[in-house]
């Protein structure tokens, strides 16, 4: 198979185009509309802030942690893994976090890659939601009872019922 990567390339770059908007908020603040969203749907939240000397301050004005606080409690994203996987997150797609707002500095020569950089950022930093106990309780006892089975046919395992069902990997302590 063959491709004209000509007709390939702008066939993308419209395409992707087409998808992204740029908004005047106030002559300092400029609102990108993106097709990135969280998993219920409501849009990433990405601005440009022009700052002196050609400076474009790429945030997302504290959205992201404050749409994370709605289910998770913020202050644990700074301790122990969570902390450990946030400043991970925040150097692999060199963005910072300056009270609650993450960002990048760029110029607008490199604003399109660091737009994909804040997209990559958004979306992991949302997926640490993933850690909360609870989540990772159920996961642990799905792993615990594969695990076990492996050793022990389920028939003789302790979670067995009469029904054959697994009682105690539904109804874990």
């Amino acid at each position: 198979m063959t491709f004209d990567l000509n007709i390939l390339q702008k066939t993308l770059c419209h395409a992707m185009c087409t998808e992204i908007r740029v908004r005047e908020k106030t002559p300092e603040l400029l609102a990108i509309d993106t097709p990135f969203t969280f998993p219920d749907s409501d849009q990433y939240q990405l601005y440009i802030k022009v700052l002196s000397g050609g400076v474009l301050r790429l945030t997302d004005m504290g959205h992201t942690l404050m749409h994370l606080s709605y289910e998770n409690d913020i202050d644990k994203l700074r301790e122990g893994t969570r902390g450990a996987l946030f400043k991970q997150i925040m150097a692999e797609t060199s963005v910072a976090e300056q009270n609650g707002s993450l960002f990048i500095d760029s110029t607008v020569e490199n604003l399109v890659t660091n737009i994909f950089h804040m997209g990559q950022a958004i979306t992991k930093v949302n997926d640490l939601r993933f850690l909360k106990r609870s989540r990772a309780e159920s996961t642990f006892y799905e792993d615990l009872k594969e695990s076990l089975y492996m050793i022990v046919p389920p028939e003789k395992s302790f979670w067995y019922s009469q029904q054959g069902q697994s009682k105690a990997c539904n109804d874990h302590p």
